[in-house]
């Protein structure tokens, strides 16, 4: 029995032992990552190294404010919900969808959602009468305007072959999306999931593009091969530029009013540092000395 015991033991030792091996082997800063035929060679440290002196303050202050903003809004029951957050999301494709590219759309999510946040305790105490929201949409029609609209069916062809079947197949009028998607060599934009990757385009391309799709008549067909990729497209339905009426944005003057009523930004920020009473276990704290220097100052003025 003490032999079978001591046996058991042993495995567990050899199993711990390798498990601590294999974990200092891949994230021991002197683990060597890349190496030269002449010898030279890089260590997980000088990459880490590397990562931190150009992005670490960037990327240390912007996930310490989001957790900070997060903890505070949920606090203070602020907290944008999912529902609020796509809202705003579609607000802004309908806007200014230039501000939205599809590949970045989820991650634009994110940020906005902290951004919502950031607004919900901003405005806490600000409060605005039906009036006055009324008085800021007219003063400010800008904020408010809906650009020229043209609702497009883009399919990106695999070759000239099926670039010209697809061009064809859309200019029948009893071809949709649906259909255009299942031939192969074709994908549809805003279907299984495709989205065009636009940003690869030269900006002259690309605005081409956009330019085409705008000006592009319900029911006309046009084809353009740009840096390789065959687009053709398919003018759907078109909305000029227009001013919705007040009620119709209600809450986004409402809103967009008292954040001009708000404290400036870098004031909140600074309270929600010192409110956060950060402590560092690292000496990173000159990173943030412009916030504690902040939330010293609006301390004493208080």
């Amino acid at each position: 029995m003490k032999k079978v015991i001591f046996t058991l033991i042993c495995l567990i030792c050899l199993g711990s032992v390798g498990t601590n091996v294999y974990l200092f082997q891949k994230y021991s800063s002197k683990k060597t990552i890349l190496k030269l035929k002449e010898g030279e060679q890089i260590t997980l440290k000088d990459y880490r190294d590397r990562l931190e002196f150009l992005y670490g303050r960037e990327t240390l202050r912007k996930l310490a404010m989001t957790r900070i903003v997060t903890a505070a809004a949920k606090k203070a029951g602020v907290y944008p919900p999912e529902r609020a957050v796509e809202a705003r999301v579609k607000d802004i494709e309908r806007t200014t969808p230039e501000a939205i590219p599809a590949q970045r759309r989820e991650e634009l999510k994110q940020e906005l959602t902290i951004e919502m946040a950031l607004e919900g305790l901003s405005l806490r105490e600000i409060k605005l009468t039906e009036a006055e929201a009324q008085k800021f949409f007219t003063q400010h029609p800008e904020l408010f305007q809906l650009p020229k609209q043209s609702k497009v069916t883009l399919v990106v062809a695999l070759d000239e072959v099926r670039a010209g079947t697809a061009e064809g197949m859309l200019r029948q009028k009893n071809v949709n999306e649906a259909t255009l998607a299942l031939e192969p060599g074709m994908k549809v934009a805003g279907l299984n999931g495709f989205s065009p990757n636009l940003d690869a385009l030269p900006d002259a391309q690309r605005e081409r593009l956009r330019t085409t799709a705008l000006s592009l008549a319900p029911g006309a067909v046009v084809r353009l091969d740009l840096s390789g990729t065959h687009f053709i497209l398919r003018g759907e339905t078109q909305e000029a530029a227009q001013l919705p009426s007040f009620e119709s944005v209600r809450d986004k003057a409402q809103r967009l009013a008292r954040l001009s009523r708000a404290r400036p930004r870098p004031e909140v920020m600074a309270e929600l540092y010192r409110q956060a009473e950060v402590q560092f276990e690292m000496d990173y704290r000159d990173w943030f000395r412009d916030l504690q220097d902040q939330a010293i100052q609006s301390a004493s003025t208080k």
